[in-house]
């Protein structure tokens, strides 16, 4: 008796270990492979260039879903954040098409990559955008994508690391200076720079001659009618001795950033004493900022 009972047991691991396998490969899960996001290197302008390959193996016929979601907290599908040194933040997104129109998300039936499996490699792409204007501090920043492809399998996921480097970023707007009626006394007037720059990045503000012929950084002129030519001034003090112009060094105007906006103003002044036709004076100045 003892020696049947050893042979039916025997029988019976050696039928299980037969059907195992079988049951197995009759429902294989799906599988993905993604490599890390890397966005290049960020000066303030968006970055729309290059693309991050998905590779997703599923089994014939089986239809699946390709989800992206952020691992940051608080962070939405739509616009994304990278982190870097105490807590600054770049924002970025990540798109189904080279168009960067359709998010890639992960809410099923409105922003994922739906497939059907074929046995074989099928591959997909991950558009990513940098956007622009953003005053991040300099340095590395890093975040995390859960990279889901969802099956009647099951799911299978991998996380993707999303990398780019700051290098900083200076955005600038101005007002125009309205020196009003020009009557022959001398006549001032102010405009503001509104800088916003990464913070500990020193600047350099230079501003051109101007459009009218034959003026320079230190001796601007407004055109009018008939070819008349009215002479003014720039200065970076408001006692209008530091005239501003264009030479580093000698007379630009230099600073540290913030991080935060910087008003700074520009001062004017027409000398009295100009005797010019009657009309409407104009002059355009750039000003270019070096960082």
């Amino acid at each position: 008796m003892q020696g049947a009972h050893t042979l039916r047991h025997h029988l019976l691991l050696w039928l299980c270990l037969l059907l195992a396998p079988a049951a197995i490969a009759q429902n294989p899960p799906c599988s993905i492979s993604v490599p890390a996001i890397h966005l290049g290197t960020y000066a303030g302008s968006r970055v729309a260039t290059g693309v991050t390959p998905v590779s997703v193996v599923c089994p014939p016929s089986t239809s699946y879903t390709i989800g992206l979601r952020s691992n940051a907290g608080g962070a939405s599908n739509s616009v994304r954040a990278m982190r870097g040194s105490r807590g600054a933040k770049l924002n970025y997104q990540l798109f189904q098409d080279a168009a960067h129109s359709v998010n890639w998300g992960s809410e099923i039936g409105t922003d994922v990559v739906a497939g059907v499996g074929t046995g074989s490699v099928q591959r997909f792409n991950i558009y990513p955008v940098l956007l622009q204007g953003q005053p991040s501090p300099q340095g590395e920043y890093t975040d995390a994508v859960t990279v889901s492809v969802t099956s009647n399998r099951g799911t299978y996921s991998v996380n993707v690391p999303v990398i780019a480097n700051a290098t900083g970023l200076c955005v600038v707007l101005s007002t125009s200076m309205a020196f009003g009626s020009y009557g022959g006394s001398a006549i001032a007037s102010t405009s503001t720079i509104s800088l916003t720059c990464t913070a500990n990045i020193t600047y350099d503000i230079a501003l051109s001659a101007g459009t009218t012929t034959g003026a320079t950084p230190s001796a601007r002129k407004m055109a009018g009618p008939n070819g008349g030519m009215l002479s003014y001034g720039l200065y970076r003090d408001a006692a209008m001795t530091l005239n501003w112009g264009a030479t580093s060094g000698s007379d630009t105007l230099t600073g540290v950033a913030t991080g935060l906006l910087q008003p700074i103003t520009v001062y004017g002044k027409i000398p009295a004493g100009q005797i010019v036709p009657i009309g409407n004076y104009s002059d355009s100045i750039t000003a270019t900022i070096t960082y």
